[in-house]
């Protein structure tokens, strides 16, 4: 990998502006205008406007007070402000979050130099570092390494799939997950380590198709197909409830005022003028009946209701992005989320180290001498981690920070790596065979994995004892991962063998 020199910055910029960058387009933000408007599609909003249309009708006519007109007019317009004003101000807090969350960055060859740059601006035909736990930044193929990627986020298949390096790979059009070379945006490097070449990039990669797709999809939440319901119930109640007020009043005047006497009825229907006057009468009744089953606070309350607990969640730092996530929360009856990242800092840091004694040191500066270059030269070699101008880059996250932990302390070291087997959750350790000022082999992983495997061990001066007993220093784990940290155990074979993905005793 060290002969790869990937693109130059200049190649980098034409390609940007050929191909483009690798940043996936948002669908444009709708304006508070706009968002004030579509909040008008909602069906008691609907009904209440009707029912306004109506109302002015009336008043016209003389029928209706201007007030009552005025009262809806008021009601539709607080509760429309209220509901886009919270959406509008958390959609932007979101947006700021959104986009600082997407500051991924990749490990990239540009002119013979490992960087790190963004996600967003990977270019076709860039060559990408992978290792374990990286997000795959682009759709193309392994041309170096050989790695196992869950690709579970694009096709819902859960199983790992191996990808094996091929330089001389042939692209095609064809989307094939379980191709041995192609590699997709969005996907998870699981174990091993390779280098993909870039072919598309953006909006033309496969993830970036999906989520111009996902961003058309609008679903109704809970609440409003709740309303959606009442509201054709309110209409069928004021319909029927508007027919009966008109017959009965038709009734009351055509039957019950002429004693229900025929002769009296006849003559009622041949005064023209009469009659169209109660129709209209009639109608107007059954009309103010359908008029008045409308409840005008309903959408008041729920918009300054859901607005106020949008408050007290983001009180809370619970960021509300639409004021339907209030509505959908009151549905919800178990909720699962993602710690990492988001209930906590996502950041792993070293908390302590723990000899074969079982004596504990707060920092590697704590240390012996002696035991201080063993920790160094495990830290360092047998690390997919790296220090550069911009810090420390590579690796996992448990490898950057051991890295971060000994960053102050002096490293002359004259180390060689000759092989290395990348950690992996199959194995649950990564091993690297050294040799300089210490020839041998380098192992790092789980406790459990590794101390079965140990006969000796080093104490505090950096001597080299038989292992007795392993019950202090395993009851001083037990105490840490109760602690709920992440134990990690470095140990060394002495000899230059011949490594392969079995651990030798």
């Amino acid at each position: 990998m060290d002969t790869i020199r990937g693109l130059s910055f200049k190649d980098a910029t034409e390609s940007a502006r050929k191909y483009g960058t690798n940043r996936i387009s948002e669908k444009k933000k709708a304006t508070f205008w706009g968002k004030y408007w579509s909040n008008f599609n909602d069906p008691i909003i609907i009904i209440l406007l009707i029912a306004l249309g109506i109302n002015v009708i009336f008043t016209f006519l003389g029928k209706v007070d201007w007030y009552e007109c005025a009262g809806i007019m008021v009601a539709v317009l607080i509760a429309t402000f209220v509901s886009t004003i919270s959406e509008y101000k958390n959609e932007n807090t979101f947006q700021k979050l959104q986009s600082e969350s997407m500051r991924i960055y990749c490990k990239v060859f540009r002119d013979g130099v490992l960087h790190e740059i963004m996600i967003d601006n990977i270019v076709k035909g860039d060559y990408v570092l992978l290792q374990a736990g990286d997000l795959i930044p682009a759709d193309g193929y392994l041309f170096l390494g050989e790695i196992n990627v869950d690709q579970s986020p694009l096709n819902g298949e859960t199983k790992e799939t191996a990808k094996t390096g091929n330089e001389k790979y042939k692209l095609t059009d064809n989307i094939d997950f379980w191709d041995l070379q192609s590699l997709y945006r969005g996907s998870v490097v699981c174990s091993g380590k390779g280098v993909m070449c870039v072919t598309a990039v953006g909006d033309s990669t496969l993830y970036g198709k999906l989520t111009q797709d996902a961003q058309e999809d609008k679903r109704e939440s809970p609440l409003t197909v709740k309303l959606t319901k009442l509201a054709k119930d309110i209409s069928k109640f004021g319909y029927i409830g508007a027919i009966i007020v008109f017959l009965m009043f038709l009734f009351q005047k055509i039957v019950m005022e002429n004693n229900f006497d025929t002769t009296l009825i006849s003559r009622y229907f041949t005064d023209i003028p009469k009659v169209v006057s109660d129709i209209i009468e009639a109608i107007i009744m059954g009309v103010t009946v359908i008029v008045v089953a409308v409840p005008e606070g309903l959408p008041l309350m729920i918009a300054i209701v859901c607005s106020l607990n949008m408050r007290k969640m983001l009180n809370s730092n619970v960021l509300v992005r639409k004021i339907i996530g209030i509505e959908t929360a009151g549905s919800i009856n178990i909720l699962f989320t993602d710690k990492t990242g988001t209930l906590t800092e996502g950041k792993l840091s070293v908390t302590g180290i723990i000899d074969g004694d079982g004596c504990i040191y707060p920092r590697i500066s704590d240390t012996t001498e002696k035991f201080k270059k063993m920790l160094l030269i495990s830290f360092l070699s047998n690390s997919g981690a790296c220090y550069s101008h911009k810090g420390v880059i590579g690796g996992n996250s448990t490898e950057k920070a051991l890295l971060e932990h000994i960053k102050n302390e002096k490293q002359s070291l004259n180390i060689n790596k000759l092989k290395e087997i990348p950690f992996s959750s199959e194995n649950k350790y990564s091993m690297t065979e050294v040799s300089g000022d210490f020839n041998g082999v380098l192992i790092k992983g789980a406790p459990e994995i590794i101390l079965s495997k140990c006969r000796r061990y080093f104490d505090k001066n950096g001597n080299i004892k038989p292992f007795l007993s392993k019950a202090v220093i395993e009851q001083k784990i037990k105490e840490s991962a109760q602690k709920a940290e992440r134990i990690i155990a470095f140990a060394i074979k002495e000899v230059i063998v011949s490594i392969n993905r079995t651990l030798a005793g």
